[in-house]
């Protein structure tokens, strides 16, 4: 039996280009992440939203409905604080969250096809903001989240289905990023 080919190392120590990460992967991993981060997210969401509102019922505030709506919006504020800065350490400093990491993925520039390359971090600030909107739309109420809440699911979390070659998800976009496998 002859001897397989070994495909020639890249020319110059550059990196082949690295294959778009499948949908499926992707939203293991979200929800990977969703699952380390949105728990302990939403228990300090919930501790300081029950601080502030106790601060204003101290004050005088006794209006129950008030006081429920400042809790959503000061819960929905951390929660939406909280995954962007995880997001965008995470991906600044290793490329990757941890769902990512189980699943084998990356975030990679888009304009390098894949391989490793720098992504300005004002991008990757910008693709988590996106990524986590949706955790807004509970700040501005239940019309809000009946409707804006599909959209920000949509653009996200769905795009990447139909967009083409690099499957990219409107943060992606944002960003000028793409997930792909990792190396």
């Amino acid at each position: 039996m002859a001897p397989v080919p070994v495909p020639p190392p890249p020319a110059s120590g550059v990196e082949p280009e690295r294959p778009v990460a499948p949908w499926g992967a992707r939203a293991a991993a979200r929800i990977i992440d969703w699952v380390i981060v949105l728990v302990p997210a939403s228990i300090v969401a919930l501790i300081i939203a029950l601080v502030w509102i106790g601060g204003q019922a101290l004050d005088g505030l006794r209006d129950g409905s008030v006081i429920w709506r400042n809790f959503v919006i000061i819960f929905s504020v951390v929660n939406f604080l909280i995954l962007t800065i995880y997001d965008t350490v995470l991906v600044k400093g290793r490329r990757r969250t941890f769902g990512k990491s189980l699943m084998k993925l990356e975030v990679a520039p888009a304009d390098s096809g894949g391989r490793p390359g720098p992504i300005p971090v004002s991008s990757i600030i910008a693709r988590s903001a996106v990524l986590n909107i949706g955790s807004l739309t509970m700040a501005l109420g239940w019309v809000a989240v009946i409707f804006l809440g599909p959209f920000a699911l949509l653009a996200v979390a769905l795009w990447p289905l139909w967009d083409g070659p690099r499957c990219q998800g409107l943060h992606d976009k944002v960003a000028r990023t793409m997930v792909v496998r990792a190396g």
